[in-house]
């Protein structure tokens, strides 16, 4: 698989990572953007009904586990694929998404963009990073006295 070529590079820093084999590199990977697209769509996508639902009660809860889910992905694909932990940048890369997300809600007809959202969006993101550090630190736990997984050597031609 392509995509996941830049995680299999010789010489790349493993700091905190142990080493994954690449489909579980690919399912991290495919969990994240399967769930952001699911996201995006999901929250662009026109209300059919003037009235409140009854899940609009709970809308910054809805927003803060959505994002929770989103950062938490974000993390563990960021530690598996580079094996290092970003958790600023997984915020910024949230943060940011979660206002472009509010910003063009207002292009659809029947959404509103709220502020509020987007810092229920923060929140929830923030959630999902400390949720994910704990399982990374868990894991990490968990493996500390195994030997790591070394490649193949090369074969030499006979």
């Amino acid at each position: 698989m392509p995509f996941l070529s830049r995680c299999d590079r010789p010489g790349q820093s493993t700091d905190t990572a142990p080493s994954f084999p690449t489909w579980f590199r690919g399912v991290v990977l495919a969990a994240l953007v399967v769930y952001w697209g699911v996201l995006a769509v999901a929250t662009h996508v026109p209300s059919v009904s003037a009235e409140p639902s009854p899940s609009a009660t709970h809308d910054k809860l809805d927003h803060c586990v959505a994002f929770a889910g989103l950062a938490f992905l974000l993390v563990w694909s960021w530690w598996v694929c580079a094996g290092r932990l970003r958790p600023w940048a997984v915020m910024g890369v949230a943060a940011t998404y979660g206002a472009l997300d509010e910003w063009l809600q207002g292009l659809v007809p029947t959404r509103v963009p709220d502020v509020w959202d987007w810092v229920a969006d923060v929140v929830g993101a923030g959630s999902g990073t400390v949720m994910a550090m704990v399982t990374i630190l868990w894991v990490l736990r968990r493996t500390a006295g195994r030997p790591a997984a070394q490649p193949p050597a090369p074969e030499t031609p006979s």
